[in-house]
């Protein structure tokens, strides 16, 4: 299940290179920022991790592709998933396309937690952090093969 951030013109962050070749212009601004779910498999294994994802944006502001960078192998899926449906502020000046990069943080809080903090959380500049429990299952498994109650 993704999230759905809407936001008046956010920043965006760009690499240093192309911050140097747009200092005249406007920074792609986003106005819709979407979350992926943290994938139940990840969860229940305690992974968690940042993934970056490089976006390319189109002068309409319509995300036309997404890579990945980095992160663990589990959370990847959904992030390039969630990044496809980012929108930005379309661009007025001559230039065609911008590159962004999103870094989507999860992050596993420890027992206890209150609910109020388990949540998804768009911070500045385009870092969406994730933050769940690890579920606490009623029967565990004791080997071999034998279940505790």
């Amino acid at each position: 299940m993704a999230v759905v951030l809407t936001m008046a013109l956010a920043s965006c962050l760009l690499t240093a290179a192309q911050r140097a070749e747009e200092t005249t212009m406007e920074l792609p601004s986003a106005l819709v920022a979407v979350a992926p779910g943290y994938p139940p498999l990840a969860l229940t294994s305690a992974t968690s991790g940042e993934v970056k994802v490089k976006i390319g944006v189109n002068a309409e502001g319509a995300v036309t592709r997404a890579q990945i960078i980095s992160g663990p192998q589990l959370l990847r899926e959904g992030c390039q998933e969630a990044a496809m449906q980012w929108k930005f502020v379309p661009i007025v000046s001559g230039k065609q396309a911008r590159e962004v990069e999103l870094t989507f943080a999860f992050l596993i809080a420890p027992k206890g937690t209150a609910t109020a903090k388990l949540t998804t959380v768009f911070k500045q500049p385009n870092r969406i952090e994730i933050t769940r429990i690890i579920p606490q299952s009623e029967k565990s498994v004791d080997p071999p093969g034998r279940v505790k109650k």
